[in-house]
């Protein structure tokens, strides 16, 4: 029976369901759907459970569930609670059920997945003039607006140093 993203879910307790004898038609009535509902919420708890505390334990063949929770940027202590029973969101098993396929190579795609492009070109540093010291200095924070203006600058500081110098 499908229920929710899981194509096939065994009702963790039966259900009996009202079925006309002659057809196979079944009569759900709001409280059979209730207890249909419970029965199938449950089993659906219990299997994410199971597929959490396999995943845990995959991955943690390669390192500690600490490394994991700094990797995957989750509080520390998250993957003992969700190992104790804590709900997790489909999103999550799934992605843990994910790299627990192939833990070896996870903690290093994990990595890959903020890392700065590899095509992407080294910034170098942007001269800055300090206007009252005549000094250069670098900064890499500095952005284009910021450069530009003090590139505007340029002219008014070479007229004020030959001034200063005279």
């Amino acid at each position: 029976m499908p229920f929710r993203h899981v194509p096939s879910l065994i009702p963790a307790w039966p259900v009996p369901v009202p079925t006309c004898e002659a057809c196979g038609e079944r009569f759900i009535d709001d409280a059979t759907g209730k207890a249909l509902d419970e029965a199938l919420e449950s089993a659906l708890a219990r299997k994410q459970h199971e597929l959490l505390l396999g995943a845990i334990a995959s991955l943690c063949t390669e390192r500690t569930q600490r490394d994991w929770e700094k990797r995957l940027a989750i509080s520390p202590g998250y993957l003992s609670r969700l190992k104790a029973g804590k709900e997790s969101s489909v999103a999550l098993t799934t992605c843990l059920v994910l790299l627990a396929q192939s833990p070896a190579t996870a903690w290093d795609r994990v990595g890959q997945v903020w890392a700065p492009p590899a095509s992407a070109p080294a910034r170098a540093p942007a001269p800055v003039f300090v206007m009252r010291h005549l000094t250069l200095v670098t900064a890499s924070a500095v952005e284009a607006p910021v450069t530009g203006m003090l590139h505007e600058l340029e002219p008014r500081l070479a007229s004020t140093a030959t001034t200063e110098a005279a």
